[in-house]
């Protein structure tokens, strides 16, 4: 299921060109010399552990493994392949962190296992080349891990590149810098390591010239001495010529790891000058193999054309000369020459193990030190604006001179953006209070203009406002209202007898009974219109519902009020007017109600003065 889902994605381009190039790198490796060389395929298997994934890796390393089949590269190599993604991509996938890292991990783990192997074994069998073997395959990794990290966390932001690759994790400034740092320790090693090989590589082919050319001077030298009858003698293949030869060929063999074989006119050995050929059918052996020509008459044979290091071990120097009518060959063996090489390179590659480590150890260190001074200055920029709402904050410091002095400035910058913060604060403040002073100043006009100062009912002003509205506004939709028109009787009398005070106290009192009203009847709205006049408004069309609340109105204010420890009684005469039967504007509606008004007020005065009369 995962890997139909990988299959669906735009990322399975990316896999393929991978796997494509990883073949196609596969069969190119970096020779040094006498068949050792480098690989960069693991750069390629341990990259994809990181962009696809540790199960697509391994299917990658198979198909690469598939190939090395078939171009005959070595089984070991494709173990330590295997091997390398399960502890090396493994250990990623599950820590995280870097392949470089773990690369380090994965080679003492080879190391250690290597000891315990050759102490249970014959250190003889294993051979120093084994020892240089496991120690370039080490060095290979290594670097190969380096690299697979640096593609890895810097492909994904090509600009061509990162649309098909899934998303990676962000690159931290330390991590640059310590990549660079691993960097700039490698190359120059590497590089060291390629001249001291190639200066190798180069005086031995030379030496194996030179011995070639020492030989053919002796023989010429021979010839040169030789009369008609030696030369006779030696063509017919005489035994005196040839212990003259064997004597004029041993000195040049005595102290050296060479051997000279002379070959009649039919090819078959007619002399052999030698201190001990491991193989007594040498010119057998030699026809089968691989050879590669160094020289004009100079070859490398090794007996198989891989030419790994290991067959070069088994391998010989072939230089090839005449002898009057005979066939010279020179051999020289090279197992003691790929040792003095394997000791040479294996100290320039231990030099080059522990460049890696301290590269490692430095980048960490400057990771680390990086990654903290950048973390303090993200702590001292984190949530600053409510920092410099506090008093006092601390301020972390860094050892980074740069980054503290960057530091020093944005701490002078807040400090000096806090004090602006407490100006504007307080300015805010005045603000505020000059806006609530507005506020209150706009409601107390308002109300002022609005309401009664006295009573606090709604004062004449509102009343045509709201008449207004209700007869002109966008919501009206002519129901027809009433409006009541109220005005206490013999007000005048309580003026004169308590004082304006007790008129104002009076006046209160019919505007609390008249705010309770208004609680009772949610259709009713009061208003003092002026002195001792009141009116409402009655949002109700029925005209029998209206003359029933001005009943229990009348009722309700003539109930007797206590003031100044006096009981009065009080009447009120009230005028109804309807709209629109007896007015269609504020005015007209006023007026009408007015005139009732009086009417009942006359009606009123006529009754108290009847009921007078008639108690007397």
């Amino acid at each position: 299921m995962r890997w139909m889902k990988f299959v669906g994605n735009k990322h399975i381009i990316a896999y393929l060109i991978f796997l494509i190039t990883g073949v196609c790198v596969q069969l190119i490796e970096i020779p040094l010399l006498f068949g050792l060389s480098i690989s960069l395929i693991p750069i390629w298997y341990l990259a994809m552990s990181r962009l696809f994934g540790l199960v697509h890796a391994f299917i990658a390393l198979a198909c690469f493994s598939s190939v090395a089949y078939f171009t005959h590269i070595h089984f070991p190599v494709i173990l330590f392949g295997f091997l390398q993604l399960i502890i090396i991509g493994g250990l990623y996938q599950r820590k995280g962190k870097d392949l470089f890292t773990w690369s380090f991990l994965y080679s003492i783990f080879i190391l250690v296992t290597y000891f315990v192997v050759v102490f249970f074994i014959d250190a003889e069998i294993i051979g120093p080349v084994t020892n240089f073997y496991i120690l370039k395959n080490i060095i290979n990794i290594l670097i190969a891990s380096l690299l697979a990290d640096i593609v890895s966390d810097y492909l994904p932001y090509v600009p061509w590149v990162r649309h098909f690759l899934a998303k990676q994790r962000r690159l931290y400034f330390g991590q640059i810098i310590s990549h660079m740092i691993m960097i700039a320790a490698v190359i120059p090693v590497l590089i060291i390591i390629w001249l001291n090989s190639s200066m190798i590589e180069e005086e031995l082919l030379q030496s194996y010239e030179d011995a070639l050319i020492e030989l053919d001077e002796r023989l010429n030298e021979r010839v040169a001495e030789m009369d008609a009858n030696e030369i006779q003698y030696f063509e017919l293949d005489a035994d005196l010529e040839k212990a003259r030869v064997k004597a004029l060929l041993e000195p040049y063999i005595n102290d050296n790891q060479k051997s000279v074989i002379i070959l009649d006119e039919k090819g078959d050995e007619w002399l052999t000058v030698t201190n001990g050929l491991p193989d007594d059918n040498i010119i057998q052996t030699l026809q089968n193999g691989y050879t590669q020509s160094i020289h004009e008459n100079g070859y490398i044979w090794v007996p198989s054309d891989d030419a790994s290091v290991f067959h070069w071990f088994q391998g010989y120097y072939i230089g090839s000369s005449h002898f009057l009518n005979k066939q010279v060959m020179l051999l020289i063996p090279l197992s003691n020459i790929m040792i003095d090489v394997t000791d040479n390179t294996q100290i320039y590659l231990i030099f080059a193990m522990v460049v890696l480590f301290v590269a490692l150890l430095f980048g960490m260190i400057t990771n680390h030190i990086l990654s903290k001074s950048l973390r303090f200055l993200t702590d001292l920029t984190s949530d600053l604006p409510n920092k410099l709402k506090e008093q006092h904050f601390k301020w972390p410091d860094t050892r980074i001179d740069e980054f503290s002095r960057l530091g020093d400035n944005i701490k002078i910058v807040a400090i000096q953006f806090q004090k602006m913060m407490k100006e504007e604060s307080k300015q805010n403040e005045l603000l505020i209070e000059k806006t609530n002073q507005l506020i209150e100043s706009e409601t107390r006009l308002y109300e002022l203009a609005h309401f009664d100062n006295l009573t606090k009912l709604p004062n004449r002003y509102s009343f045509y406002e709201d008449m207004n509205q209700i007869i002109e506004g966008d919501d009206f939709q002519e129901d027809p209202f009433a409006i009541l028109f109220i005005d206490l009787d013999k007000f005048k009398q309580v003026n004169d007898t308590l004082g304006h005070s007790g008129g104002d106290e009076l006046l209160k009192g019919v505007a609390h009974r008249l705010k309770q009203f208004e609680q009772d009847y949610p259709s009713i709205q009061m208003y003092r219109l002026a002195g001792d006049e009141f009116i409402a408004i009655v949002r109700l069309s029925d005209k029998q519902s209206v003359q029933n609340i001005r009943h229990v109105l009348i009722n309700d204010i003539n109930r007797p009020i206590s003031l100044f420890d006096t009981q009065i009684q009080l009447t009120a005469s009230i005028g109804i007017s309807f709209y629109p039967d007896d007015g269609t504007t504020v005015d007209g509606i006023l007026h009408q109600a007015d005139t009732l008004m009086y009417e009942q007020k006359q009606i009123t005065h006529q009754e108290l003065e009847k009921g007078e009369e008639h108690e007397q």
